[in-house]
Order: structure tokens, then sequence, then C-alpha cells
């Protein structure tokens, strides 16, 4: 009972609150519909020819508002005629201004690609022209005002001379830039006006009268706001200019890199403490939230056709971030003096403009190794072989047998399983992981997809070849046309290459299969297998670029200071011919030649077998009149001549024949030394050649041969050098005369004029063989090592080139863990190594942290990798191995 009172109360209340809406509801509607009838009928009224007042005002919901203002007749008329007519007008310009607003929609792309082009071409024009007149001015007071960029800083032991020479160089490319801006401004102005053109005309042939002129207005009302935004900018950036040339000269001019690295140092160094384990998973975590900033900034960067610090055709905010990405994220390559990859040749080839994603992609290095992706096939292959090395190490770990073979192809034994219970459970169980190991999800990948897109990309583009400089690491970008011209002017020097009609591998195969039957008592079958059954390819031939003795590169390099630098075609780029056959023909004979004779090497009196043995013969202190010295030979293995080889090769083997095993006989060297030599014949661009003088770059035993031959050449020099002079200065020369291939070096403690003879002597040892030199009182440059003479003292430095890169392995290249975390350590150990003077090797070892940081490897990882080096005493980094 109380249930059903409850719901009767309950729907009582509802029918009521639904006649209450339903009554409000009418009272609405009922007012809604007066209003649209009282809005009809003046519609109706004032378009009629006579406007008057008493037709309106027997409206009585209208009457009422008049009836409270004490006017006439005539006033009230006129009043309420302009009233009524204001009220319709500004209707009518609110529905002209919906119109246009949405007209302006409609065309949104078009109206923003246009207003985004007039005011990025009007900033570029009064600011290219704000620039060029203030750059007038300084350029022709009377102590000229440089920029910032071309300012030149002060060099410790420079002659006058030389900064003369960098400070005319500094003026020409200041002039260079006045002119440039000059050319630019009136192209800049064309470009604004015809986006305002462009605008206007398609805004005429779209709409009608009204929405037109409305929309022109707003464009106007657009064009005038940006442009006021361009000129405040423009002010504060005078004012900046003038606050420069206010205290010019009166300023320490700072390096800038030098303190955004200090910085960094010090906010790595303050991260350290505060986390004092930086793990590799932290490491990668910030390479990616870097990736994420870099992708913001992807599409400005694409844009800009130049790295250069004052990008004229920069936006003001475009700017600001473009310098924030190079001196944030991007100039961890330029910190590393012009780091990453180097040099792009162009000559108006667009195909060489690469984007933002490329460019990321190949500073990482050639080196760089992606995540690779799952393979299970794979996986269960190289466990296979994995435990098949296991077995035959159990099985011949008792075995001591050995048939005296020098080489040897790769075995295909397999030892039979169940020898070994512990050995099979843990193979076996091995297998078992491998085949149902499913690929692991949350391996995050190191590159992006955009980087994994560039990778197609770099690989597919036809015309461009990718090269590793010759020296440094710095990656070279190269039309191809220009490079296979450059290639082809070396191959048709017809004095060291003659072009082929077919490929000659199998004639060359079949001249070893023979030389093996004839000398077949000097090789056991084991050797002879090795030299006769391989899969045989043709052999490559390609140029690594000498930016390094480029001098138009070089000066390009300096002058735009960037990550990517495109210069036009040097012309005194060379190239270093390189001949890669890691399969062809002979490559396995020259192999087992080079193993034969290498030990002849190290008894060769000049003989350097690296730095490390270098440092062995430098002494502590020199006189206080020596100077130092260092030839070169040039262009070595391409000029070795083939009439003096023979000579050379016997020599030696005659002189030392203990070191040589006795089944080995001369005619068995000089014959497969003679086979090698004379069929260096490889592939390039649908075309065969044949080296027809010296050795090529690439085949096994050339560093060998080159060896023994300045060896040989040397031993005449000796004896020559005590004719000319004595006997004394002759044992001198033998005992100081250190070379490595082609580089030597020697202490020189005689006069200009014996110097000159003794230069002489070099180049008369051989017609092909030339020698040029350098000299200096107080340092010179051997190898990677810089030799200080301070008074009578000698130290040592460690020495770049110009052009080195200091582009090592990058920390998240997918390598082995031990590899990378070897590399702070060996790098350091060399450091300590190369670098005697206390103070310099803790600036080298700060030098080296700097550079490991930009490549991402953890600051303990580097700083306990710096400590271990340091502990180890300069003896034993110096010890022969």
């Amino acid at each position: 009972m109380t249930q059903t009172r409850a719901r009767a109360a309950a729907e009582n209340n509802f029918e009521k609150y639904l006649e209450d809406i339903s009554g409000k509801l009418s009272t609405l509607d009922e007012k809604f519909e007066n209003i649209s009838e009282i809005v009809h009928r003046l519609e109706e009224r004032i378009e009629s020819s006579d406007n008057k007042l008493d037709l309106i005002i027997r409206d009585n919901n209208l009457k009422q508002t008049f009836d409270k203002v004490p006017v006439s007749e005539n006033e009230a008329n006129i009043t309420f005629d302009t009233n009524a007519n204001l009220i319709l007008q500004r209707r009518q310009t609110h529905d002209n201004n919906d119109e246009a607003y949405q007209k302006r929609r409609e065309i949104g792309h078009f109206w923003k690609k246009m207003l985004n082009e007039r005011k990025q071409a009007y900033w570029n024009a009064i600011r290219s022209e704000s620039l060029a007149n203030t750059y007038e001015q300084w350029r022709h007071k009377k102590e000229v005002i440089l920029p910032r960029k071309y300012r030149i800083k002060p060099i410790n032991k420079e002659s006058d001379e030389e900064t003369k020479i960098r400070m005319t160089l500094a003026l020409q490319r200041f002039d260079a830039e006045i002119t440039l801006l000059r050319i630019r401004v009136p192209k800049y102005k064309e470009r604004f006006e015809e986006c305002d053109t462009k605008m206007r005309e398609e805004i005429t042939k779209r709409y009608s009268d009204n929405v037109q002129s409305k929309l022109l207005e707003i464009w106007t009302a657009d064009v005038n706001r940006e442009s006021a935004k361009s000129e405040s900018i423009l002010e504060s950036k005078k004012k900046w200019l003038d606050e420069y040339e206010r205290t010019y000269g009166k300023e320490i001019v700072k390096n800038r890199k030098v303190n955004r690295q200090k910085k960094r140092e010090y906010n790595v160094t303050t991260n350290s403490q505060m986390d004092s384990e930086q793990t590799y998973a932290k490491v990668l975590q910030s390479e990616r939230d870097d990736n994420e900033r870099d992708r913001i900034n992807r599409k400005r960067f694409n844009r800009s056709d130049s790295n250069t610090e004052d990008n004229l055709e920069s936006r003001p905010n475009q700017e600001s971030t473009y310098e924030r990405r190079n001196n944030g994220r991007m100039s961890g390559y330029k910190h590393r003096e012009r780091q990453g990859f180097r040099v792009s040749e162009q000559n108006g080839n667009e195909n060489l403009n690469r984007n933002y994603t490329e460019i990321k992609l190949l500073s990482k290095g050639l080196k760089f190794t992606p995540t690779p992706k799952g393979n299970k096939v794979d996986l269960i292959k190289d466990t296979e072989e994995f435990c098949r090395k296991l077995r035959l190490r159990e099985f011949f770990q008792d075995n001591d047998y050995d048939d005296g073979s020098l080489v040897r192809n790769r075995s295909n034994f397999k030892p039979k399983t169940n020898r070994d219970k512990h050995l099979e459970d843990y193979i076996n169980c091995l297998k078992s992981s491998a085949s149902t190991n499913q690929n692991n999800q949350n391996i995050k990948d190191n590159i992006s997809r955009s980087e994994r897109s560039a990778i197609e990309n770099l690989s597919n583009d036809a015309t461009i070849v990718i090269k590793e400089a010759d020296k440094g690491g710095a990656i070279c970008i190269m039309d191809r046309e220009h490079y296979k011209k450059m290639v082809m002017d070396q191959l048709n020097d017809r004095n060291f290459y003659h072009e082929l009609t077919s490929p000659e591998d199998a004639r060359t195969m079949n001249k070893i299969k023979k030389f093996t039957s004839v000398y077949a008592d000097s090789l056991t079958d084991k050797e002879i297998d090795y030299l006769n059954n391989f899969e045989m390819k043709s052999s490559n031939f390609y140029g690594l670029p000498k930016i390094h003795k480029s001098k138009e590169i070089q000066h390009g390099i300096q002058a735009k200071n960037a990550t990517y630098v495109k210069l036009p075609q040097p012309g005194d780029l060379k190239l270093r011919p390189i001949v890669a056959g890691p399969a062809c023909p002979t490559h396995r004979l020259s192999n087992l030649l080079d193993i034969i004779l290498k030990p002849l090497c190290k008894l060769v009196p000049s003989y350097i077998r690296d730095d490390i043995d270098f440092l062995n013969y430098i002494p502590d202190s020199v006189d206080a009149n020596t100077k130092l010295k260092s030839f070169d030979v040039t262009s070595l293995y391409t000029n070795i001549p083939h009439d003096v080889r023979m000579e050379s090769i016997t020599y030696w083997i005659e002189k030392h024949r203990d070191e040589i095993p006795s089944r080995f006989t001369k005619d068995f060297i000089i014959d497969g030394l003679k086979l090698v030599l004379e069929n260096n014949h490889f592939f390039f661009d649908n075309k065969y050649f044949l080296q027809i003088k010296g050795t090529a770059m690439g085949t096994k035993v050339a560093p060998t041969y080159a060896t023994l031959f300045m060896g040989y050449l040397e031993e005449k020099l000796f004896s020559r050098t005590e004719d000319v002079f004595d006997a004394n200065f002759g044992n001198c020369i033998r005992k100081n005369w250190k070379r490595y291939l082609d580089d030597c070096f020697i202490f020189w403690n005689r006069s200009l004029d014996d110097l000159n003879k003794f230069h002489d002597l070099l180049n008369g040892l051989h017609t092909s063989i030339q020698f040029t030199m350098e000299q200096s009182e107080k340092e010179l440059p051997f190898l990677d090592i810089l030799i200080i003479k301070e008074d009578n003292r000698i130290t040592t430095d460690l020495f770049y080139k110009s052009t080195d890169t200091h582009q090592y392995l990058i920390f998240s290249s997918c390598h082995p863990s031990h590899t990378k975390r070897n590399i702070p350590f060996n790098l350091a150990r060399r450091i300590c190594t190369i670098v005697s003077d206390q103070h310099r090797r803790e600036k080298r070892l700060k030098e080296l942290k700097s550079f490991l940081l930009k490549q991402n490897y953890p600051v303990n990882l580097i700083d306990a990798a710096t400590n271990r080096a340091k502990e180890i005493p300069l003896p034993e980094l110096r010890e022969k191995t």
C-alpha cells in the first residue's frame, strides 16, 4: 500500500513538471514568433519608398520604446530612420564579415602559404638591406669593424705575415658578404611583391565585390601586422649591432665552442654527482630525447640551404632555432673541429643537397651499425657453427699435430657427437634456447624509421658516391660523374694502366695452378688447396679522396666551420687508388708471400713497425742546432719500378736466408711475386684494366714489398753518403734515418748545403722514386706524433690533421658491449703513450673526453678508462710487443 501511494505521488509531481516545462516553451515560442514578425515588417517597410516612422510606430511593441523619449514627430521620424538604417547597416556588415571569413577559410592553405612566403621575403629584404648598410659603414671606417664570424683569433707563435694573410682573407670574405647582400635585396623585394599580387589576383578571380573588398582589407591587415613584427625584431637587431660597434676591440673575443664545451662538462659532472652511475639504458634514453628534439626542428632544417652562422634567408624565429640546433644538438659535430662528414662536392647539382635525416644518419659514421632485425634462421645457423667450434676444441685439445702449412682452407670437419657428456648437455641446451627464441620486442632500435628510410634512399641514389676520406674519418659525398672523371683521369695514364678488352681472371687462375704444380715440392697439400680452390671474384677499383692535401677543401672547411660543408668541385682534389680484391685470383698467393717475406722487414735498418716503435728511437735531448726533417716518397706504390723489384727482393733473401723456411726457394718467391705484381687487373665502370707499373694498394704483400724495395735503395743511399760525405756521417745516417713505408724522418745537425746534397742523393736513387721534404726548427709531425724541440729538449705530442673529425664509434652503435667499452681506454692509453709532457697529456685527455661525450659515451666509463691508462708507467706503455 505504501509503495502504491509513493508511486502515485511521484507520477503527479512528474506531470506537474511536464506542464511547467510545456508552458515555458510555449511562452518562448510566442516571443520568438513576435520578434520574427517585427523584424520582417521592419525590413519590408524600410525597403519601400517611404521609411516613415508612423508606419512602424503603430506596432505597439516598438511604440513603447519611443514613448519614453519627449521629441517631436519629425525628430522622431529622423531619429528612428537613422537608427533603423544603422541597425541594418551593422547587420549587413556583420553578414559580409562572416561571409568574408568563411571564404578565407576556403582558401586558407593558399592564404597561409602566401602570407608566410611574403613575410619571409619581407624579412629577408629589410634585414639584408640593413646589414648591407651597416657592413658598408663598418668597412669604410678607418679601423675596419669585422662581424664576429669573420674576426680572426690570435694563434700562438704565428708570424706577422701569416696573420696579415688571414686578415686579408677575412676582408675578402667580408666584401663578398656585402656584395651578396646587395644582390639579394631586389630579389627578396620582388618576391614579397609577387606574393601580394598573387593573393590579390586570387581574391579578385574568386569572389564578388563586397566579399572581395573585405578579403583585401583582411589581407592588408595581416600583411601590416607581420611587417610590423619584422620591423620590430629588426630594430632589436640594430641595437645589438650598435652595441657591437661601440664595444668593438674592447671586449675579449671568447671561443664560444670552448665555453659551450666547458658548460657541458660542468653539467655532466653535476649530473654524475647526482647520479653516480650513468647506465647504458640512460644513455640510450638521452639519445631518444635528443631524437625527439631533432624531429621537431627537421622541417626548418630541410628548408635551410646553408650552414653559415648568419643565414640571410632565415626568419628571426627560425634563425634562433637554427642557431640553437647548431650550437646545441648539432654542435656536437661542430665542436669536434668541424666534425662529421665534411665535404660534399657540388657544382649546381641539386642531388648533393641532403636532408636533415640523411645528414644526421651519416654523421654517426660509416662504422655505425643499426640494430639488426631478428632472423631466426641466421641465429640457428650461427649457433650450429659455435657448437661445432666447441666440439673441435674438445677434439683437438690434446693433439699437437701440425703439418707445417702456413695457410690452409677452412675445414668442414665435424667431430663425432657424445664424446663428452657435459659438453653435449650444454650444446643441447644452447640449441634448444636458439630454436625457441623469439625476437625480443623490447629491444629498442638505435635509429628512427626516417633514418632507416634514409639508408635506403642513400644506397639507391645513383647520382652520388659516398666515400670515407683517405685520412681523418670525414665522409665525402661526391657527384658520381665527377668521381668517375677523377678515377678515369688516373686510369687513362698509359704509364701505369692498360685497358683490357675482356676479363683475365680465368687466365690468371690457370697461371696460379700451373705455378703450384711447378713448385709442388715447396708447398704442402693444404697450401696447394688453399691457393687453387676458392670462390673467385674480380677486383674492384675505387679511390679515397685526399681532402687533407686539398687546399681548396681546407679553406672551405675553415671558412664555413659547419657539420655539412658543400663545395664546388675542387681542382686540387686527388684520389688514393685502391684495388679491392679480397677474392681475386692472386689474393691468396699474395697472402702467402706476405707471411714468408714479413720477417725480413724488421731487419731493414730504417724499418719502423708503428708509432710506438718510432717513439723508442726518439732521444730525450739533441744539440741546440739540430733541425727536424721529414721526407715523403711521392706515390710510392704506383711508382715502384718492376726492373728493380727482383734485385731488391733477391738482395734481402740472400742476405737473410735463415729467416725464410728452407722449402721456399728464391725462385719460388721471385716467380710468385712476379705473378702477383704482373696480374693486377681490376674492374671499374664496366671496363677492365691492368696495372703495368708499381703495385696495387690493396694486395696483401704490397706493404712488405714496398718496405723491402725502399730498404734496398737505402742500402745504396748509405754507401753513397759515405762516398759524398764521410764514413762517420754515413754511419750516423744509417743509425738515425727512420722510415715507415713512404714517410721518413731524421734529426739533422749539419749545414743547409749538406741537406741539399743529401736530398739530391735521395732523388738520385732511382728516376721513379722522388722525395719531398719538410723541415722545422721547433716542431714537425711524423705519423700521428708531433715532435717538439724546445732548446735541446725533445718532447712528443699527439698530432691531428686539420681535416680530422675525431669520429669515433658512437656508443649507440649495435656493436658488442666490450668493444665499445674498450674504446675510451685504448684511446686514453694511446694519448698517455705518445704525449710525454704532463701538462699536454692532461689537455689531450680532456679533449678526448669531449670527443667521446659527443659520441654519447657515459662519463663514468670515460673517467674510469682515463684513470686506468694514467696508472700505467710510461716505459710499460712504450714497451715493444
